[in-house]
């Protein structure tokens, strides 16, 4: 690194120094590298956050699927409508287009299978065709 000082001497409380100052186009080479590491940490975070948002809301999904599925006293019609509702309130259309707008494609690939997954239970549910049994073989 290259410094550049200052020559005139300063006398404070009896000592004297000479001001050294860093080489400007070297801090700016520094100030470029921080704010790159910083950006790449922001977006590092801002990925971790929206994947960590995104398994949330498939958890709460399947868990509001396996709720209707399972409600015994509850009408086809009814489970049918909560299967659509599992989706549309647990977020899961809009983190996926997150998802598939800032993800690598291996992320994108499993996060598009597990939707699929669910998705089809909650058509399977809306059918209500042989529930349990197929219920059961949609988790394998």
């Amino acid at each position: 690194m290259t410094f550049t000082t200052d020559r005139t001497d300063h006398h404070v409380a009896g000592y004297s120094h000479s001001r050294v100052y860093p080489d400007p186009k070297m801090m700016h080479t520094l100030q470029k590298a921080r704010a790159k590491r910083t950006h790449q940490d922001n977006d590092h975070n801002t990925r971790r956050q929206l994947n960590a948002n995104y398994l949330a809301a498939l958890a709460r999904t399947r868990n509001n699927l396996r709720l209707a599925a399972c409600s015994a006293r509850t009408s086809p019609e009814e489970r049918a409508r909560k299967a659509i509702e599992a989706f549309k309130e647990d977020n899961a259309y809009e983190l996926r287009y997150q998802i598939a707008l800032m993800a690598p494609a291996p992320v994108i690939e499993a996060s598009t299978t597990a939707f699929r997954t669910l998705r089809d239970l909650r058509d399977l549910i809306e059918s209500y065709i042989d529930l349990s049994d197929r219920w059961g073989r949609a988790l394998r």
